[in-house]
C-alpha cells in the first residue's frame, strides 16, 4: 500500500470518528436538556471516553477495532461539552457567570499545554508506548467527571421556573394592576 493510499484512510477513519461524534453530542445534549441532570451527563461521557481511549491504545494492532475505539472515545471527550456549559451557567450567580466562564477558559488552555506536554514526557519515559499516555489522559477524563459530581446540586438546577411559580405569573391582572404595571400578588 502506497504513502499516499495510507494517508487517505488515515484521512477516512477521522471523518468516521467525527461524524459519529457529532451524533452522539447532538443525542447527550438533548438527553441532558430533557432530564436536567447534566452533571451525569458530563461523567457519563467522559468515562466512556476514557475507557475507550484506553481501549483503542490496548487493541492498536487490530486496526479496525481501533478506529471504532477512537470514534467512540472522541465522542465521549466531546459529549460532556453541551451538559458541561449548560451546568456551568447555572452553578454560578448571574453577576459572576462572566467571570467564571473565564475561568474555565483559562485553565481549558492550560491544560491545552500541559496534556501534551505531559504525554511527551511519559511516552519518552515508557519507550514510545502510548499506552501509559492514554491511562494518564484517561484518569484526567475521569477526574473531570467526578468534580462535576461536586457541583450536582448547583448544576442540575431546572432552567424553567417550579410550576407554582409559572401558574403565578400566568394569573390574569386586574385593570388597576395593568395601569401600574404592579401584578396582583405584589
Amino acid at each position: 500500500m502506497s504513502s499516499r493510499s495510507k494517508r487517505k484512510y488515515a484521512g477516512l477513519a477521522l471523518v468516521v470518528a467525527a461524524a459519529s461524534a457529532v451524533s452522539i453530542v447532538s443525542f447527550n445534549a438533548r438527553s441532558a436538556d430533557r432530564t436536567g441532570r447534566y452533571s451525569i451527563h458530563v461523567l457519563v461521557s467522559l468515562v466512556i471516553g476514557a475507557v475507550a481511549l484506553v481501549l483503542s491504545v490496548a487493541a492498536g494492532s487490530i486496526v479496525a477495532l481501533s478506529v471504532f475505539l477512537v470514534s467512540i472515545a472522541m465522542a465521549g471527550a466531546l459529549a460532556y461539552d453541551g451538559p458541561f456549559w449548560a451546568s456551568a451557567s447555572r452553578a454560578v450567580p448571574v453577576a459572576l457567570a462572566g467571570g467564571a466562564m473565564g475561568l474555565i477558559n483559562a485553565l481549558g488552555n492550560l491544560g491545552g499545554f500541559v496534556g501534551p506536554s505531559v504525554g511527551g514526557f511519559l511516552q519518552d519515559a515508557s519507550g514510545g508506548s502510548f499506552l501509559s499516555t492514554a491511562v494518564v489522559l484517561a484518569i484526567a477524563l475521569v477526574l473531570g467527571g467526578l468534580i462535576m459530581l461536586t457541583l450536582r446540586r448547583q448544576a442540575d438546577k431546572p432552567a424553567l421556573p417550579e410550576p407554582e411559580a409559572a401558574a403565578a405569573s400566568a394569573r390574569p391582572r386586574t385593570a388597576a394592576s395593568q395601569r401600574t404595571g404592579a401584578s396582583r400578588d405584589r
